[in-house]
């Protein structure tokens, strides 16, 4: 069933996901179930968005809180992690602004790091989300519908 939702998805938006391979393999992607993990951050994306429709003053919010996690970094590794989180939040309140659809697909290449840590999130658990945060019950995804 799984396999079945992942093909029809690639089969539907099959252009856009070229593309994003396209610009994985120009930006030398670290591998993580090959590009699949494409496929799980756009599709984890999309659900997120359908339960939890994007606010700016969420998004400044989330920018705050990712800014203070940066700062906070107590090693080069944490910090290189909290910086594409920054950018990626930057990058995904552009989008909800500017609304240009290009970005979208840009994203993952651009804060990759980010992306993909919402792909393995996702595919792990059922959420991009952390699960330190589904514990919050601050959005809908079915981590806090049905555990918590």
């Amino acid at each position: 069933m799984e396999e079945d939702k992942k093909k029809s998805f690639i089969q539907k938006h099959k252009y856009k996901c070229i593309l994003s391979l396209l610009l994985c393999y120009h930006f030398l992607f670290p591998r993580w179930q090959g590009c699949s993990w494409i496929y799980y951050y756009y599709y984890g994306s999309k659900i997120y968005g359908q339960s939890n429709p994007t606010k700016s003053s969420d998004m400044l919010i989330t920018l705050k809180n990712e800014w203070i996690e940066l700062i906070e970094a107590s090693s080069m590794s944490e910090w290189i992690d909290e910086f594409f989180d920054v950018f990626h939040v930057i990058l995904l309140y552009i989008m909800t602004i500017i609304k240009i659809p290009l970005l979208r697909y840009l994203i993952p290449s651009l804060a990759r790091v980010a992306a993909i840590k919402c792909a393995k999130r996702y595919h792990d658990h059922g959420c991009i989300r952390s699960l330190r945060n589904c514990t919050k019950k601050d959005h809908l995804c079915k981590n806090t519908l049905l555990k918590y």
